[in-house]
């Protein structure tokens, strides 16, 4: 059963030891057929995952950042220290993996290194990421990833005009 706490249900979390990349599994599933047998991104041990988190995004499609945090303050944070990267879904999935996972699977997956708008590489991470839901007093629900370890961070949702904003020609 999922913790609700001060305005948050904790959906499930995992413990992870290495680097990590927060995005959608579907930037690196290799074909339909792989895509079908891991249920759309819900059953990644098919793919022969074991250290992961994988879940709906509550949106669609979306695009978040994901800054540094320290203390106690997790939750925006009144200035956030530091902007680590950001990460994107185009499958309605986001997920938390280890690098070396993706990469025994599809050794030829670079997004974090060439399209970083769609993968956040956290390195050395050592610690506990939640999925978690904030219920604003209003009734709107918001997903965030907080991530607790040598490098606590939390994510926030942006906008697809930030991540690609329009250029005129």
């Amino acid at each position: 059963m999922p913790e609700r706490n001060h305005g948050t249900i904790e959906l499930e979390s995992a413990y992870f030891n290495g680097d990590i990349i927060i995005t959608d599994p579907g930037y690196f599933v290799s074909d339909m057929d792989e895509w079908k047998k891991c249920r759309s991104g819900y059953e990644m041990e098919n793919l022969g995952f074991s250290n992961f988190l994988c879940r709906t995004t509550l949106y669609g499609d979306w695009c978040c950042e994901v800054f540094k945090s320290s203390g106690s303050r997790l939750w925006y944070p009144q200035a956030p220290e530091k902007k680590l990267g950001e990460f994107a879904g185009d499958s309605a999935q986001v997920g938390v993996f280890l690098l070396r996972e993706i990469l025994r699977y599809n050794p030829n997956w670079n997004y974090h290194l060439e399209k970083p708008w769609c993968a956040c590489w956290i390195k050395n991470f050592t610690g506990t990421v939640k999925i978690v839901v904030k219920l604003d007093p209003d009734g709107d629900e918001s997903m965030h990833l907080i991530g607790i370890g040598t490098q606590s961070f939390f994510t926030r949702e942006t906008y697809w005009s930030e991540v690609f904003p329009y250029k005129k020609k």
